[in-house]
C-alpha cells in the first residue's frame, strides 16, 4: 500500500490487519527494530544514520526480505506500507521473485493533504492524533497540552509531498498489472469498503487455486499480463489482415470483460505490434480503427480515447482506451 504524507495510509493498515492478520511490514519500524537489536544490518543501517545520511537501497532492502522471510510472514501474508520507495528497491524484490498481489495506491489532492498535515496535532499524553478542524480534542484540558510535528508546517509538507510523487511515479510502473488507485477523500469505512472487496477477491481466487492444485487440475493464468501471447510469426508480414486484427481484438475483449467482472471503471490497454515495414503505418491504423469501431458499438464501453504514437523514434504502434 502507498499514499502521500496524512493519506489515511496508516489507518487503512490498521484496518487491514485487524480483518485478514497480515504482517505489517513498515521500513521505519523496521529500521528502529534493527538498530536496537544490534543486527548486522542494524549495525549498517546506524551508521548511516548518524551521519545524516539516508540508508541506502540494498540495506533497506536485504532488511525487508530477512523479515518477508520469518515463519509469521510466511503463515499469515504480508502487507507493505510505504515499500519499495525506489525503482531500484522495487527492482531489487523483482528480481527474488517476491511479488504482492495487489497495489492499491491512495489517492489525495494535494490541498487537502497539506491541510491535514498542517492542522495535525498531537497529544504527547496518550500519543493520539487529533486536527483543528476535522477532530479537535474533547477538552480544554487536552488541547491545551497538544503539539505539532516540526515537520507538519507548510513549507517541509509541500517538500514531503514532491519528495512522494517523485518516489512513487518511480515504483509504479513495475507494479502497473496490480495497480489500484483509490479515492482517499472519503470516510474511512468507505475507503476501507473499497479495498476489502479487493482483498477478498484475492483471497477467493487463491482459494479456488488451492483447489484446483489439490484436485490435480491446473492453475488458470490466462488472466496473467505476463502469460499474454505475442504475435505469431505466420502474421509478422501481414500487420493489415483480417487474422491479425481478430488476434488482437480479441485479447481487448477478454481483458475488458476481466475489469468488469473486478468491477473496475478505468481500464488501460496496451498493444504493441512490431512494425517490420515501415511503409505499412497506414496499414496499421486501420487495425487500430478496427479494433477502436469494434469496441466502441459494445454496450459495455460508455467512454474512451485512442492514441497512436511512435515513442522515441522505435518502430512501434499502440492503441489505448478506457472503459
Amino acid at each position: 500500500i502507498s499514499g502521500a504524507p496524512a493519506s489515511g495510509k496508516g489507518t487503512q493498515c490498521r484496518m487491514i490487519v485487524e480483518k485478514y492478520g497480515l504482517v505489517h511490514i513498515s521500513t521505519g519500524d523496521l529500521l528502529r527494530a534493527e538498530v536496537s537489536s544490534g543486527t548486522d544490518i542494524g549495525k549498517k543501517a546506524k551508521e548511516y544514520m548518524d551521519n545524516g545520511m539516508l540508508v541506502p537501497d540494498q540495506v533497506v532492502t536485504d532488511m525487508v526480505v530477512s523479515r518477508l522471510s520469518q515463519p509469521d510472514v510466511r503463515e499469515r501474508g504480508w502487507l507493505l506500507d510505504g515499500y519499495p520507495r525506489s525503482y531500484a528497491q522495487a527492482q531489487s524484490l523483482e528480481s527474488m521473485k517476491i511479488r504482492p498481489d495487489i497495489f492499491i495506491l491512495l489517492e489525495v489532492p494535494d490541498d487537502n493533504l497539506i491541510d491535514r498535515c498542517v492542522g495535525r496535532r498531537l497529544d504527547p499524553v496518550t500519543g493520539k492524533i487529533y486536527h483543528v478542524k476535522n477532530f479537535p480534542p474533547e477538552n480544554e484540558e487536552i488541547s491545551a497540552r497538544l503539539t505539532t510535528r516540526s515537520d507538519d508546517t507548510f513549507e517541509k509538507v509541500k517538500s514531503r509531498l514532491e519528495t512522494y510523487k517523485q518516489n512513487s511515479e518511480a515504483v509504479i510502473p513495475t507494479y502497473s498489472d496490480l495497480l489500484n488507485q483509490i479515492d482517499g477523500n472519503r470516510p474511512v469505512e468507505v475507503i476501507f469498503h473499497e479495498i476489502e472487496s479487493m482483498l477478498q477477491k484475492i483471497c477467493t481466487n487463491a482459494s479456488e487455486k488451492k483447489l484446483a492444485k489439490a484436485n490435480g487440475k491446473p492453475p488458470d493464468t490466462t488472466a496473467s499480463k505476463k502469460e499474454w501471447r505475442g504475435i505469431p510469426t505466420r502474421l509478422n508480414n501481414i500487420p493489415h489482415s483480417r487474422e491479425i486484427r481478430k488476434y488482437f481484438y480479441d485479447d481487448v475483449i477478454q481483458a475488458t470483460k476481466r475489469a468488469i467482472e473486478d468491477k473496475k471503471t478505468r481500464l488501460q490497454i496496451d498493444i504493441n505490434i512490431p512494425e517490420l515495414n515501415p511503409e505499412m503505418v497506414r496499414a496499421h491504423k486501420l487495425t487500430y480503427l478496427f479494433c477502436w469501431r469494434k469496441l466502441s458499438i459494445k454496450p459495455f464501453l460508455s467512454s474512451g480515447c485512442l492514441s497512436y504514437r511512435n515513442p522515441h523514434g522505435t518502430c512501434k504502434r499502440f492503441i489505448s482506451y478506457l472503459c
